[in-house]
């Protein structure tokens, strides 16, 4: 009885593409393998998202473009101006916020404690004055969380609360002391 049902789990291994002439790693040492940082093929995810690879810079410096499965796409820049006067441009992805722009760029003064979830003030940024419209007014959330932060002005803003899009494409913000 369990040589017959070890040998269909054989066949059904082929059928999946398994090899059956060598043993399959047990849990524990898949799991260590994990663990350990090894690519294991039981630790690989199925799919992995254009995000998750990693999109490739074309390299050209005039246009802001990225390698993507379907073709060059444009990507929105976003510059970012530390207390100290450097400038620093950002690829930001629409439909991410500035804030993770800001953390994938590594821009110093941007500390995001919270993750993203309105709740502490550290990516506080001011917007240039020619981007005030196109970003908007902060809502309500994001106003009183501003209340309790240090060196507001009218062009504050909580860069977790931006989401990036076509439009802002050259946006300029710049953190404060």
């Amino acid at each position: 009885m369990q040589a017959e049902r070890a040998r269909r789990q054989g066949r059904e291994g082929e059928e999946h593409g398994h090899s059956t002439d060598r043993p399959q790693p047990s849990l524990p040492a898949v799991a260590s393998l994990c663990i350990a940082g090894r690519a294991a093929p039981q630790c690989r995810p199925p799919f992995r998202s254009p995000m998750a690879i990693g999109l490739a810079s074309t390299g050209s410096d005039t246009r802001n473009e990225v390698r993507h499965p379907q073709g060059a796409i444009q990507v929105p820049k976003i510059t970012f101006v530390t207390a100290e006067g450097e400038s620093i441009d950002v690829d930001g992805r629409p439909g991410e916020t500035v804030m993770l722009a800001a953390l994938v760029g590594m821009v110093p003064g941007i500390e995001a404690v919270c993750g993203g979830a309105c709740s502490c003030g550290t990516c506080h940024v001011y917007v240039d004055p020619q981007w005030r419209d196109a970003v908007g007014e902060p809502r309500d959330l994001e106003a009183g969380m501003l209340e309790g932060v240090d060196n507001v002005t009218d062009a504050s803003r909580l860069c977790c609360q931006i989401q990036i899009v076509d439009q802002l494409d050259g946006l300029v913000v710049r953190v404060p002391v």
